[in-house]
Formats: structure tokens, C-alpha cells, sequence
């Protein structure tokens, strides 16, 4: 799990202003940011353990409190569903869960 940290955001939010990217700044610990081409790897992670569906918008949201993200929950639930390795249940709103290891393995 990532940890929060408010003045890595700053710094992040600074250099990303200023169009410069996180690899301009001397950092003791390189944040993780999130990124079209790895959120669902983050998503995967945090599904792994959990056996029931969960919503877009609350694994988006966990992402968001434990990681820095470039991504809006639209793209994010694009992303998402295009993702094989989990499946969708449809209710008063989708929710996702991670599939089983023998779903995994038919991929």
C-alpha cells in the first residue's frame, strides 16, 4: 500500500505545472504516481484480497488516498474494464472484483 504524503503532492503538483515531469527532482523516496498504463496493475493489487465486488468508484477512491494519480475516474473506468483479469457485476452500479485463479489461468 502506498502512503500519503502532502508534501510530495505539493512538490508533484508544482513540477507538473510546470510542465516537467517527477524525474526533475532529487527525491529521497520516488513517489508512485499513477498512470493510464499502470493503474490496473494498482487496481489488481488492491482487489486481490477481497472476495466481493467492489465499486469503480471505491477502489478509485482508495487508489486516490494512497497514491498520487494522473488519471480521472473516467478514464480510470475506461481502463478498467478492458482489463481481463477482472470480471463485472452490474447492480444499482458496476462493480469489479478480481477473478479466480482458474479464470485467470483460460487467459
Amino acid at each position: 500500500m502506498g502512503r500519503r504524503n502532502p508534501v510530495e503532492y505539493i512538490i508533484l503538483d508544482a513540477l507538473f505545472g510546470m510542465n516537467k515531469s517527477e524525474h526533475d527532482f532529487k527525491w529521497i523516496n520516488k513517489p508512485i504516481i499513477l498512470r493510464r498504463d499502470n493503474i490496473c496493475d494498482y487496481a489488481f493489487d488492491e482487489l486481490k484480497d477481497k472476495r466481493r465486488y467492489v465499486s469503480f468508484r471505491d477502489i478509485f477512491t482508495d487508489l486516490q488516498i494512497n497514491y498520487y494519480s494522473l488519471v480521472s475516474f473516467e478514464e480510470f473506468e475506461f481502463l478498467i474494464q478492458a482489463d481481463k483479469r477482472l470480471k463485472f457485476r452490474i447492480e444499482d452500479e458496476i462493480k469489479v472484483k478480481v477473478k479466480t485463479k482458474k479464470e485467470l489461468e483460460k487467459l
